[in-house]
């Protein structure tokens, strides 16, 4: 992004890349007290992460709405090649308070009634499943879990989470 000036661009597009690739181009590695996606003043991103965990999505949307205020506007899911695609749009939000994180949105929060992330549920929690035989969940993985079980009209879901408990939650 350091070669666009400010104002330059609207919308930022990234796509085909990893989480943490995508993070490290928005919020940069330096300690700039100012990050690239701040100083490019854009007011629209619109994200297509490769890894579609539900660990590595919490990353990136921890990023973007906790860490620099960024509100989730809409997300689309599409399973292509064997993969899970979901694409996230996101605004800024000039009047975000770090100390209020009301409008924080898990991933999949657009697309509750979808079909195909009806199927990214089922297949995530039964990967996360065999992942918990073997050792100690992701606290990203284990925040997913709870959120899919808070959903008071997913009972299919809460069957397929029945296997977790906070147990499997990883140290930190």
């Amino acid at each position: 992004l350091s070669a666009l000036q400010p104002g330059e661009a609207n919308a930022i597009v990234i796509a085909g890349m990893g989480v943490h690739t995508m993070l490290d181009i928005l919020v940069g590695k330096s300690e700039a007290t100012t990050t690239p996606i701040e100083s490019l003043q854009s007011e629209y991103i619109f994200l297509q992460p490769t890894n579609s965990r539900p660990q590595h999505l919490i990353i990136l949307y921890d990023g973007l709405q906790k860490d620099l205020g960024w509100e989730l506007c809409d997300e689309k899911v599409a399973f292509v090649g064997g993969r899970w695609y979901i694409s996230s749009y996101f605004r800024r939000n000039d009047d975000y308070n770090r100390d209020s994180i009301g409008l924080y949105r898990f991933p999949g929060h657009y697309l509750l009634d979808n079909e195909i992330f009806d199927n990214y549920v089922r297949h995530h929690l039964e990967w996360l499943k065999q992942v918990v035989e073997k050792g100690p969940l992701a606290e990203e993985d284990t925040r997913w879990i709870k959120h899919i079980l808070s959903l008071t009209n997913k009972n299919e879901w809460k069957m397929l989470a029945a296997w977790y408990n906070d147990e499997d939650t990883a140290t930190e």
